[in-house]
């Protein structure tokens, strides 16, 4: 993936993970990296749509996992459907607490 598509997801995320919404400025030592929300092994691209900005610990924590278990239901669910980027900033940009999850509500 080229500079200028990395460039595009940190100012998208406005700097912030875009899972759990930490601020790059919080960790200056470890720098966030620009993720596939499906890995490329498992076929994601680097198209803008497919791209995250994400701390070390919602990186490692998502992994190139395919699925996941809804905490609400318990049921496998597709791990690239369940995360809720746009929710998160949404809440966030209410000022209410989100955290990164992986669900079935998709996002």
């Amino acid at each position: 993936m080229d500079a200028s598509t990395r460039a595009r997801v940190r100012s998208r995320a406005g700097d912030a993970c875009e899972y759990c919404r930490i601020p790059q400025q919080a960790t200056p030592i470890i720098s966030f990296h620009v993720e596939h929300v499906t890995a490329r092994q498992h076929g994601g691209t680097d198209e803008l749509g497919q791209l995250a900005l994400a701390c070390d610990r919602c990186h490692a924590y998502k992994g190139p996992n395919l699925t996941s278990i809804d905490p609400d239901s318990g049921r496998i669910v597709a791990a690239s459907a369940g995360i809720r980027r746009h929710q998160a900033i949404e809440q966030h940009a209410e000022g209410q607490a989100c955290e990164w999850a992986l669900t079935s509500t998709g996002g």
